[in-house]
């Protein structure tokens, strides 16, 4: 189908591409924290993560260095070159296969040329691998036989555990303190909880922890099909609306087909719960406080899934409403995200659940196809005048060193040079002109021996606030070092030129829409981010949690289109308990004892 290449040409055009990709490892899952005193579902207070030892509450490491005073570097360079090369093995996966503009590739291309240069580090990828899967099966067979790369990504916090308990990777605490840069430790501080406490085990920081800034689900609607109807919705400009309101513009999409395909489809979304956003039923269900696949802690300490909760019954009766009275796709329950987004691209459909990236990869093969189409962002009121979000995983992938490597502190002065100096490189564009490339697409992120180290207000400030600083006459581009405000702004003349180029419009909505919805409902204080439990799996989860995922998923199809009444859900999650439901909730409510 067109759509999917042409989703492949313009999964790119500038950094958005990375936060995609990397974030896509993360998603909704089960093992981190953002606030500790953030609201929960039912308002309690949320408790820190037990696994996490020694940190005092800022986060701060214990450290008997002498080196960490005055400006916290020491008398180490954290950016100079080794005075001999030094060799480094990673083991990393990538999420989808990139052709380098250069005819370079993983193993030779300018990023390579660029670490050689300012560090004298060089370094190759111990596995080349595509799939998450893959690389977790690799990762086991290097762990059971103790032959691990020198620097290992790690994505699962068990294994993280299971690394520290075998006495297997290398305490960063003094390298920490003697090398990372005034930056790294700004960013770690942008973040409301302290993520260095998440690797500290008995006063020893064991990993360096990757991050970046929080998603959220939006409900983006197509503007040019509102405008064509004459609808008005969210008179506040808040840019929150009511179920209701989004219940009436499906139902006058689908009645008044504005897209003239013939085969208009009110609201379409795909089966996936407490996963990823896009397309998926998270937006209505965490509107109304039901997050089936995440785990919380009640107030008197006991563990639940927000499958068992009493707004799920809520969402899923909702849900079924719309079902019934024709405005939700009548094919629920069989589409897939590729078949939902088919419906946008071929103007089947004007609305959709996603992430403030989208546009940036997804709706630019919309805009190909249509050239008229033009979307706004919405969130979701839950009833109160703000809205909830779950927030995504911001720190879920963990650099450990192996025990023996001799230079433990060039992980500390890698991520100081990919994340502060390389994209803060001033003229960019003449300097580095191929890294510059790199960055307008996806191989920036495909070429990177690390992942994100980026402050919770990365995407706002840059993506936002300096391009308007730039175009208000504020700002002069010689000024502006950050290679993301450089590739904005381009994505912005070229619009001035060419406002229906499909790469820039993606790029310049997903910013100017996407992020700027976000950032000031944050800034308003209506969101309420809601923070599931974060504590690894159990072994029950493990063994039952595949069995018990495909429980909630028919439970929730079935009641949708109608199968059984919602007034059932209660006899299913009874089964879903008794086959191993229950005995995860109390694993993990051990886990916080």
């Amino acid at each position: 189908m067109k759509f999917q290449k042409t989703a492949k040409k313009y999964f790119s055009m500038m950094l958005i591409t990375a936060m995609v990709v990397s974030l896509a490892a993360c998603g909704k899952d089960v093992d981190s924290n953002k606030d500790s005193n953030a609201d929960k579902p039912t308002g309690e207070e949320q408790t820190g993560d037990p696994e996490s030892k020694g940190a005092d509450a800022s986060g701060e490491i214990e450290s008997d260095s002498s080196a960490n005073s005055g400006d916290g570097v020491g008398q180490p360079d954290p950016y100079g070159a080794y005075p001999e090369t030094v060799t480094m093995e990673i083991g990393k996966f990538f999420g989808i296969t990139v052709e380098f503009p250069d005819g370079r590739s993983r193993e030779d291309n300018a990023i390579r040329d660029y670490v050689k240069e300012k560090l004298n580090l060089e370094y190759n990828f111990t596995w080349d691998i595509m799939g998450g899967e893959d690389y977790q099966r690799q990762q086991s067979l290097a762990i059971v036989s103790e032959e691990l790369p020198d620097v290992m990504a790690i994505t699962d916090r068990n294994v993280l555990d299971e690394l520290v308990e075998n006495d297997l990777i290398a305490d960063l605490t003094e390298v920490y303190h003697q090398y990372a840069g005034k930056h790294m430790r700004e960013v770690y501080d942008t973040y409301s909880y302290p993520i260095l406490e998440r690797v500290t085990y008995d006063g020893k920081m064991m990993a360096l922890p990757r991050c970046a800034p929080e998603m959220g689900t939006l409900v983006w609607i197509r503007q040019d099909w509102l405008d064509a109807l004459n609808l008005t919705i969210d008179q506040d400009n808040n840019k929150i609306i009511s179920r209701d309101e989004l219940k009436m513009v499906a139902q006058k999409f689908l009645e008044e087909d504005p897209g003239s395909s013939g085969k208009p489809v009110g609201l379409a979304i795909n089966t996936n719960i407490g996963g990823g956003a896009s397309q998926s039923m998270n937006a209505v269900n965490d509107s109304f406080g039901a997050y089936p696949g995440l785990w919380f802690e009640a107030e008197d300490g006991t563990v639940y899934n927000g499958f068992t909760s009493p707004q799920m019954k809520e969402a899923l009766g909702w849900w079924a409403d719309m079902f019934q009275e024709g405005i939700l796709d009548p094919q629920f329950g069989v589409r897939t995200q590729e078949d939902v987004v088919a419906l946008l691209v071929n103007n089947q459909s004007g609305i959709t659940f996603a992430e403030w990236t989208n546009p940036a990869w997804q709706f630019s093969s919309v805009k190909e196809m249509n050239p008229e189409a033009e979307f706004t962002a919405y969130c979701l009121d839950n009833g109160e005048g703000g809205v909830n979000m779950v927030t995504t995983d911001s720190s879920c992938i963990w650099f450990v060193v192996r025990k023996d490597y001799e230079h433990p502190e060039a992980l500390i002065k890698l991520a100081n040079l990919l994340a502060e100096v390389l994209p803060n490189t001033e003229n960019m564009k003449e300097e580095l002109p191929e890294i510059y490339t790199y960055m307008q697409t996806s191989v920036y992120d495909q070429s990177q021996p690390l992942t994100d180290f980026r402050s919770a207000d990365y995407f706002a400030f840059y993506g936002c606030d300096e391009v308007k600083a730039y175009f208000d006459g504020k700002r002069a581009l010689e000024d502006i070092a950050n290679a993301t405000t450089i590739v904005m702004i381009d994505a912005q003349k070229i619009m001035e030129t060419n406002p229906t180029d499909p790469a820039a419009w993606g790029a310049v909505v997903a910013y100017d829409v996407g992020i700027a919805t976000l950032d000031s409902l944050d800034e308003q204080g209506l969101i309420q981010w809601i923070v599931p439990l974060r504590l690894g799996t159990t072994e029950t989860m493990n063994s039952k949690q595949a069995d018990l995922s495909k429980i909630e998923q028919e439970t929730i199809v079935k009641i949708i289109t109608g199968d059984i009444p919602v007034e059932e859900l209660d006899s299913y999650v009874e089964e879903w308990n008794s086959r191993g439901g229950a005995q995860i909730a109390e694993e993990l409510a051990d886990k916080l004892k």
